[in-house]
């Protein structure tokens, strides 16, 4: 395994933070190398200096990390609350989360990002928007904020109503505690409960989900060495994926786009069929629409 000083591990949704900040160097790798990961996956850890994917033809992009493992954001429920649904997941849309018999009953992540994410997904079909290329680049945080909330407040409100807590981190608990019966959370905490607690069933919808990645980067003034770049290399290799992604509770992003190199071992992963085919990382936002989905969340939860 390679020295701490040449490699360390990073959520993707600190990435931005990380080349802007000065923190990390581009990744040098040889091109056979990268070319074991997925095109898309490339390009999103393809950014310019700011930590920005492309504006236009003219950026300057480099890679600057190497996904290794991605977790997904997953629809948890107790089965004893949806006995008719046994034979199959009362859950086959994210819009189902909207049913009038389900109001009161979610625990929601309390994250402007996810929250939004979830919104949009709801409304377009992509936690990603094209919202932000149709606002003039030179918009204030506040009139960002105002045609948010113009597109997406009609969205929360039929979502808030369906929710009994918005949590940080405590959801699963809530389920668990029987306080709440549906939970949106992260698949690798929701594995470890499946396996302890026999009532609870967790699905990716077929229309996809949101994908959080795990990234090999290499810190600032560090030399990535020989072992590094092997170990990255060996990282994408079809056996230490698989095991990374049974053992990370999670799935490797060599298989995302591949699903006929899908190891047997991964066969009853959550993120399966077309649930693997149309999920999604969340793309970085730049500094104002950043800003923007904060004071929305903000704002939007305290007038619920």
């Amino acid at each position: 395994m390679p020295l701490a000083d040449n490699l360390v591990s990073l959520g993707d949704y600190w990435l931005k933070d990380a080349i802007a900040q000065n923190l990390i160097e581009p990744l040098v790798l040889p091109e056979e190398t990268w070319a074991r990961l997925p095109l898309e996956w490339q390009q999103f850890v393809s950014r310019d200096d700011k930590g920005l994917v492309a504006t236009s033809e003219s950026t300057e992009l480099k890679l600057w990390a190497a996904p290794y493992k991605a977790l997904s954001l997953v629809i948890v429920y107790r089965q004893s609350q949806f006995p008719q649904s046994a034979a199959q997941s009362p859950f086959q849309s994210w819009r189902d989360l909207l049913a009038p018999e389900l109001r009161q009953r979610i625990a929601l992540p309390d994250h402007p990002n996810l929250g939004i994410g979830l919104l949009q997904k709801l409304e377009t079909g992509s936690f990603n928007t094209s919202f932000s290329s149709r606002v003039n680049s030179s918009a204030s945080t506040p009139q960002l904020v105002q045609s948010l909330s113009d597109e997406l407040s009609v969205p929360f409100a039929q979502l808030n109503r369906q929710v009994k807590t918005y949590d940080a981190g405590n959801g699963l608990k809530s389920l668990i505690n029987e306080d709440v019966d549906i939970v949106i959370a992260w698949s690798s905490d929701v594995i470890t409960a499946l396996r302890r607690y026999q009532d609870l069933r967790a699905v990716v919808p077929a229309e996809g989900s949101l994908l959080s990645t795990d990234l090999w980067v290499q810190p600032k003034g560090a030399t990535l060495s020989q072992a590094a770049k092997a170990w990255i290399a060996f990282c994408w290799t079809a056996g230490a994926a698989t095991q990374l992604s049974v053992s990370g509770r999670g799935i490797s992003p060599t298989f995302l786009g591949n699903e006929s190199d899908l190891p047997e071992a991964l066969s009853q992963s959550l993120l399966v069929g077309d649930a693997l085919k149309n999920s999604e990382p969340l793309l970085t936002l730049p500094e104002a629409m950043q800003s923007a989905y904060i004071s929305l969340w903000r704002q939007l939860r305290t007038s619920a």
